[in-house]
């Protein structure tokens, strides 16, 4: 994986690891999520879930992720669960 170095404002930095530790995360994980949040590029597996933070902060870019895919959501005291769209949760054969 390719590395990314960025110099941020120490009140900036102090807020986003705050918000790191909210969501369960390290620094680079939420970071990575952030970025691939606005990219648009759904990458979530079983093992590499969402935070729920994110959900709660950034719920329409989740949802524009969840039309390609099933989106995995991990919620540190409510455990795992997926976001899907109705279609695929219904499936091909339910739209004949």
């Amino acid at each position: 994986m390719a590395d990314l170095t960025t110099d941020l404002p120490y009140d900036l930095h102090d807020q986003f690891l705050t918000l790191a530790e909210e969501a369960g995360l390290d620094a680079e994980d939420l970071a990575r999520q952030l970025i691939i949040l606005r990219v648009g590029v759904n990458s979530s597996l079983v093992e590499n879930t969402f935070s729920s933070v994110l959900l709660q902060t950034h719920h329409d870019d989740i949802l524009v992720l969840a039309e390609s895919g099933p989106v995995f959501v991990r919620d540190k005291t409510r455990g795992d669960f997926v976001i899907t769209t109705y279609e695929r949760y219904e499936g091909p054969e339910s739209a004949t």
